[in-house]
C-alpha cells in the first residue's frame, strides 16, 4: 500500500476513554474453543437498543486473532451505505495495531484498510474487556453462539494452521524412518517417537546414548579390548550397564 494512500490513523484509536456509547456504536468480538471459531458484531440505536446483529462460523483451523478482525470487517460493510459518523468498539488491541500498520501482510488487515480509505466516515476503537460494558458484553456472548449457530465463513487458514500440517506429516515420516533404521537403535529403544523437543544431554547421556564411552561393547569394537562380555557374561552394551 503506497504511503500516501494510507490515511487512516485518524480514524483508529489504540487509547482507553474514560466512557464508551453505546448507542449509535457497533461492537465487535472473536471467540474460539474446542467446538470452533466463531466472529460477531451488534449495533445500537439512539435508545441502546440492538439495531442489528452478525454471526460468523469460521473453520475450527482459524484462529481467534482472524475471528477479531472478520467481526470488524463486517461491521464496517454492514456500515457502507452509512452518511454519518459510525463507530466500531473491538477490544482486540493487537488487532488495531495491525491495522494501524502499513506494511502488515494480513489479508484481513489489506481489506480493511482499504475499506477504511474509501469510508472516512467510519472509526474505530479500543475498549477494556470485560468491563461490563453493555455493547461489549452483548458482542462477546453473540462471538461464542456463532461458533455453533453462526453463518458459515471460508477464510485462509492462517500459517500457523499450515505449520502444524507439516510438522505433523514429517514427524510421521521420520518415525517411519527411525522404526526401519540400522543404526542408533539403542536410542531407539530409549525414545521409540521422534520429537522436535531439544535434549540437553549432559556429557555422560550423550556417552550412552551414543554408546561411545567406558563399555566392553565400545572397546572391543575399537580393539581396546580383547572381548566385549561384561564380567557377568553378557554383552557390555550401554543399556547392560
Amino acid at each position: 500500500m503506497h504511503p500516501a494512500k494510507f490515511l487512516i490513523d485518524k480514524q483508529i484509536t489504540t487509547q482507553p476513554l474514560k466512557e464508551y456509547p453505546t448507542a449509535n456504536s457497533t461492537y465487535t468480538d472473536g471467540s474460539k474453543n474446542d467446538d470452533g471459531t466463531g466472529s460477531a458484531f451488534c449495533c445500537f440505536d439512539e435508545e441502546n437498543r440492538i439495531l442489528s446483529t452478525w454471526m460468523g462460523k469460521l473453520s475450527k483451523e482459524n484462529n481467534v486473532f482472524q475471528a477479531e478482525l472478520q467481526a470488524i470487517l463486517q461491521a464496517i460493510k454492514h456500515h457502507e451505505n452509512a452518511s454519518n459518523r459510525v463507530n466500531i468498539w473491538s477490544y482486540s488491541l493487537s488487532s488495531l495495531q495491525a491495522i494501524q500498520n502499513p506494511t502488515s501482510p494480513h489479508p484481513i488487515v489489506r481489506k480493511i484498510q482499504l475499506q477504511l480509505q474509501e469510508r472516512n466516515n467510519i472509526n474505530i476503537g479500543w475498549i477494556k474487556a470485560h468491563t461490563g460494558h453493555l455493547g461489549n458484553e452483548s458482542a462477546d456472548v453473540l462471538a461464542k453462539r456463532a461458533i455453533t449457530e453462526g453463518s458459515n465463513l471460508e477464510i485462509l487458514k492462517p500459517i500457523s494452521h499450515l505449520k502444524y500440517i507439516l510438522n505433523k506429516e514429517l514427524l510421521q515420516e521420520w518415525k517411519k524412518e527411525w522404526d526401519k533404521g540400522t543404526v542408533g537403535r539403542l536410542v531407539h529403544e530409549i525414545i521409540p517417537i521422534p520429537s522436535f523437543k531439544l535434549h540437553n544431554w549432559s556429557r555422560y547421556e550423550i556417552m550412552f546414548f551414543s554408546e561411545h564411552g567406558p563399555f566392553t561393547s565400545y572397546l572391543k569394537r575399537f580393539n581396546l579390548r580383547n572381548s566385549d562380555l561384561c564380567s557377568c557374561g553378557e554383552i557390555g552394551t550401554p543399556l547392560h550397564f
